[in-house]
């Protein structure tokens, strides 16, 4: 059995042990009083009695499902429960006798009966049985090694950076409470025990939290965010600009404000998701909210859209209500068991560490339910929420699906919703309304891309080895006409920079370049069909779509190798299926890894990709 959770069933059967002797001890005083306060005293104590041998009883049993392939517990712990099963038979018939509620001629009845000599044999023996279980316990927790306990919680704090839970400070109390108990055991054995067990309790309970948050986290949950480009030092601080700026300054006001919607939208490759990122994580950000609050709590959110991915949690209504309930709770982890009340009492499921989890549902019903839970638990302290959430667009349904979900979001109390999206009819219609409350990046965006086609030639070394009037009047013009034909596109303009800082390495002169731009597609697909024809020979663009498909579909980013197995699946023109089977299955040698490695990353570049 797991440590913790052993330990934590032998504090359950000692916590049983001591109400039996408390119930066995006033039995023996009432015996000898006839006090009906000591008989009230009885009946509390039975129901106490009752519930703890429940509690271990449930604790011992396997679990209804995710078993492993040991036993659930120890074998001597789950005698010992067993024999608690029987004492407590024995003191509840006891009890029965004495169970008249408050009718005064059925006690003195049952008072004689427990004043018999029989009784009197029955209870000495239930005191030596109590003794002997007792001593049973004190056994097994000397067979538990202290290491194994303080590597599990080094475990817990490994589970706790993966999970970026905030319980570091007090799994780092819990492993010096652990230290204390262990060193305490020879000197202070009972106290020490006492400890111990109210340590396990602790750790359990973190490892349940823990149960929950990685049901709730999935892979790839802040990959989106991650994959965003982070603005460019010189950009994007027009949003919280003054009005005489020509600048949105509605959305600093909005932060402030009560209003709960904010809608950012624009062009394909615009920059909204850049935005998105950037507002999520800025300081001004932070300031306009805490000022909403007015001094209370404020939580926030955001998720990324994601329609390229090959998981579908990043692009479906789940995957934003998981990613945000997960994220709420990361942050506030004392409110799992709060938010998860039900699933934690009815816990019998096994993690993969052996301790007892919760089940919980991810389905959007229950998620929902859960938000609600977690601004029902959070409305004593009058809690604002913020979240943001980006690329709507990029849903993987119909867009009336995700603005109903963020209609429920918007209908939680004291709440903010920053979204994205491409200008569609759709959007338009259910957030456009207001002109105070949206904006639209190709409107305010111009500055920005000039300021990055300066900043990116500025660094640029074949650009900088220009002849000085050179750089003074064809740069400058240069910059201008790129501005001028990106037409807001943010994107485009990477593009396009990138290729001229080619074009710069090979020899292009300024005017070259600015030729060349005249001649460039301004529309995006038409732009990345244009790189591919003209940098990707004949040959080889079948393989290029195979890698491009193939890196789309990927779940997550594959290794080098396995494109050098796709493509040479590609070259046989096998059926997939069976050219698994006949690879020849043997190691290879460390020069033959890197050979193929090698042939890899020029092919890739062959094709583009």
């Amino acid at each position: 059995m797991e440590a913790l959770a052993a330990i934590s069933l032998a504090g359950n059967i000692v916590q049983f042990i001591d109400t039996a002797r408390s119930l066995v001890t006033t039995a023996r005083q009432l015996r000898a009083s006839g006090s009906t306060t000591e008989h009230r005293e009885l009946a509390l104590l039975a129901r106490e009695l009752r519930g703890l041998v429940e509690r271990a009883t449930r604790d011992a049993e396997a679990p209804t499902s995710g078993a492993p392939s040991a036993h659930w517990a120890d074998e001597p712990l789950r005698l010992l429960v067993t024999q608690c099963e029987d004492v407590a038979k024995e003191v509840l018939s006891l009890l029965n006798h004495v169970d008249v509620g408050d009718d005064a001629g059925k006690l003195e009845t049952a008072l004689a009966v427990l004043r018999s000599n029989r009784k009197r044999d029955e209870i000495q023996a239930l005191q030596g049985r109590l003794d002997r279980i007792s001593h049973a316990v004190d056994l097994h927790l000397g067979f538990y090694d202290r290491r194994r306990v303080l590597a599990r919680i080094d475990d817990l704090a490994a589970e706790n950076r993966r999970l970026e839970t905030h319980r570091a400070g007090e799994i780092r109390q819990l492993k010096s409470e652990f230290v204390e108990c262990f060193e305490r055991l020879s000197l202070d054995r009972r106290r020490a025990k006492t400890l111990l067990f109210d340590a396990s309790g602790k750790a359990l309970q973190l490892s349940a939290e823990q149960a929950v948050l990685d049901e709730l986290h999935f892979s790839g949950i802040g990959q989106r965010e991650a994959s965003v480009h982070t603005a460019h030092w010189q950009t994007l601080t027009w949003v919280f600009g003054k009005p005489e700026q020509s600048s949105p300054a509605s959305f600093e006001e909005w932060l402030s404000s009560d209003d709960d919607l904010y809608w950012i939208s624009g062009k394909p490759g615009s920059g909204k998701s850049t935005l998105m990122k950037f507002l999520t994580h800025h300081p001004h950000t932070e300031a306009a909210l805490e000022s909403w609050a007015r001094g209370h709590a404020v939580v926030r959110a955001e998720y990324f859209f994601w329609a390229t991915s090959g998981a579908g949690l990043h692009k479906s209504q789940q995957g934003l209500l998981q990613s945000i309930v997960y994220r709420i709770l990361r942050d506030r982890p004392e409110l799992v068991t709060k938010v998860y009340r039900e699933a934690f009492n009815g816990a019998k499921v096994l993690s993969r560490k052996g301790s007892l989890m919760p089940e919980i549902s991810t389905s959007v019903p229950a998620l929902l339910d859960a938000l609600k839970a977690i601004s029902s638990e959070l409305s004593g302290s009058n809690a604002r929420f913020c979240f943001f959430i980006d690329g709507l667009d990029e849903y993987d349904g119909k867009p009336l699906e995700v603005i109903e979900l963020t209609g429920h979001l918007r209908s939680l109390p004291h709440v903010k919703v920053c979204v994205s999206s491409r200008p569609w009819n759709e959007f338009e219609q259910a957030f456009g309304g207001d002109g105070a409350k949206k904006l639209y990046m190709q409107d305010f965006n111009k500055v920005d891309i000039s300021a990055y086609i300066d900043n990116t030639f500025t660094m640029d070394k074949n650009f900088q080895g220009l002849e000085p009037e050179d750089k003074t009047v064809q740069g400058a013009a240069l910059i201008k006409e790129i501005a001028e034909a990106a037409n807001g596109v943010f994107l485009w303009v990477y593009l396009v920079v990138r290729s001229f800082q080619e074009g710069l390495l090979n020899g292009d002169r300024l005017i070259d370049l600015r030729r060349r731009l005249v001649l460039l597609p301004t529309d995006l697909n038409l732009f990345y069909r244009r790189i591919l024809t003209a940098h990707v020979h004949e040959f080889y663009r079948e393989q290029s779509a195979v890698l491009f498909g193939v890196a789309e579909e990927a779940f997550s980013p594959l290794p080098l190798m396995a494109y050098w197995y796709i493509g040479e699946e590609t070259a046989e023109k096998v059926d997939s299926q069976d050219y698994v089977w006949r690879l020849e299955a043997r190691p290879l040698s460390t020069e033959r890894i890197e050979k193929r490695l090698s042939d890899m990353r020029r092919r890739l570049t062959t094709c583009g990709v």
